[in-house]
């Protein structure tokens, strides 16, 4: 990992560009069914916290993260963070005493929340931190997503949530399981999907900043660790990945 300088006074067009935006924003990230997103968000969130480059890209600067990791056992947990690393500016949650689909829960989380002052708030996975009882139904992800999204904008931070891809639609841009409301209400959507059993691309379906379109290919490496895929390994990864999708 490179260590990033102090950043220019009024530089960059995001956090993590283009990833993450400059707050308030909400992302909504979705992965296929054991692509890793997990080890995604650890390492997203720890190299935000830390200020360090991850997998080419470099942050503008160290942010506070907050990571609600509301669905793996402590072992696994425990694991993650020993691997990947650790960070003043990185807090976790692993329990919320009410989901944020009432209130109450949203209360307790914005109080929580206004004595860490974090930049970046992780919500893994969405199912859990904001149920619905039925996915397909626009009107509660409407809800859903609006409610986060005004979270977002009260903290002035930027909402992470990890949502599943479905099998229904073959577009990039709706390929997140059930209502498409979750897209159109997001600020920033990406596709998390496996190429190969060890290589996954990450790609814009939705912006509101100009980067529609733009992916990129990236390999594990180490201990959960992520490495991009650089221009001088295209041909062998592309010769790679159509060997694996020929299977």
């Amino acid at each position: 990992s490179t260590e990033v300088p102090p950043p220019e006074e009024g530089g960059g067009l995001g956090l993590l560009e283009p990833i993450v935006p400059d707050p308030p924003a909400l992302v909504l990230l979705s992965g296929e069914s054991s692509a890793g997103k997990t080890v995604l968000a650890y390492n997203l969130a720890y190299h935000l916290a830390e200020g360090l480059e991850i997998a080419g890209l470099i942050p503008r600067r160290p942010v506070r993260v907050l990571y609600c990791d509301l669905e793996n056992p402590d072992s696994v947990h425990r694991s993650l963070v020993d691997t990947i690393g650790r960070s003043d500016n990185l807090a976790f949650v692993r329990v919320l005493p009410n989901t944020l689909k009432i209130d109450e829960g949203r209360d307790q989380f914005l109080e929580a929340c206004y004595n860490f002052r974090p930049d970046v708030v992780i919500l893994d996975p969405l199912t859990v931190a904001w149920p619905v009882d039925d996915e397909n139904d626009n009107a509660k992800a409407d809800r859903q997503m609006w409610g986060l999204k005004e979270m977002a904008m009260a903290l002035d931070c930027v909402f992470i949530c990890l949502w599943n891809m479905g099998e229904g639609n073959v577009k990039d841009k709706f390929r997140a399981r059930g209502a498409t409301a979750r897209i159109d209400r997001c600020d920033l959507a990406l596709n998390y999907l496996e190429l190969t059993e060890n290589t996954r691309q990450l790609k814009l379906v939705k912006s509101r900043y100009g980067t529609l379109g733009e992916s990129f290919t990236l390999r594990f490496a180490g201990e959960m660790g992520l490495d991009a895929v650089d221009a001088s390994d295209n041909t062998s990864s592309l010769s790679e990945i159509t060997r694996f999708q020929q299977r």
